[in-house]
């Protein structure tokens, strides 16, 4: 078996992106359920005007893939690295779509 050491990295730091995201939608979700009508209506502009911890996470994503492209270069294995791109992809546009309205 080859060493994977950077496909590897890359899908432990976005996993790690992934976990933390799905806390903050969690967060984000129940503070939602446990405010009035006047408040619900206004998530959504504050999404808009507050900078949200979870944007930071897009650092992490763009590192996974730079991590998955030092692999492609090194010839790793494929599946962990298709698996590398696919996890940083989506750790950088996850935060933008607001996963935790989908449970409203």
């Amino acid at each position: 078996m080859k060493k994977q050491p950077f496909s590897w990295a890359a899908i432990i730091i976005c996993d790690i992106c992934l976990l933390v995201l799905v806390y903050f939608e969690r967060n984000t979700y129940l503070d939602y359920q446990a405010t009035n009508g006047k408040t619900q209506a206004l998530y959504d502009l504050s999404d808009l005007f507050i900078i949200n911890p979870k944007m930071y996470l897009i650092i992490g994503g763009f590192i996974g893939l730079t991590l998955s492209m030092i692999a492609w270069a090194k010839k790793e294995s494929k599946p962990s690295l298709y698996l590398a791109i696919l996890l940083s992809l989506t750790i950088i546009i996850a935060p933008f779509l607001n996963i935790w309205q989908w449970f409203v």
